[in-house]
């Protein structure tokens, strides 16, 4: 007998793996985006993320110099289920810190 297909579980499959084309290979930190004009960040599915260098200088004018080398692009977030909030992923507990002080500062 042949088995059928489970069409959401096809479904879900598939999202999973749109989405995971869209990831980035490799991360670059903030403190290398600062010289360049604009950086492109190779994506899993082949594609080409840019970031560009104004953005990451305008970033940096807000951050203390010590956190640049640890902030890196493109930055990952997700929502949290169920819930209204938002996360960063892959941020290191300096990272959390200085975004919890920005955010105190307004």
């Amino acid at each position: 007998m042949e088995m059928q297909r489970d069409p959401i579980k096809s479904y879900y499959k598939e999202l999973v793996r749109s989405f995971s084309g869209t990831a980035p290979k490799d991360r670059k930190r903030l403190s290398e985006l600062l010289s360049q004009e604009a950086v492109g960040v190779e994506l899993v599915g082949g594609g080409l993320h840019i970031v560009l260098g104004g953005e990451a200088r305008d970033l940096a004018s807000i951050i203390p110099k010590e956190l640049h080398s640890e902030i890196r692009f493109p930055m990952i977030v997700a929502k949290i289920s169920g819930t209204p909030f938002f996360k960063l992923l892959e941020c290191s507990t300096s990272v959390a810190m200085m975004l919890e002080r920005l955010k105190k500062a307004g």
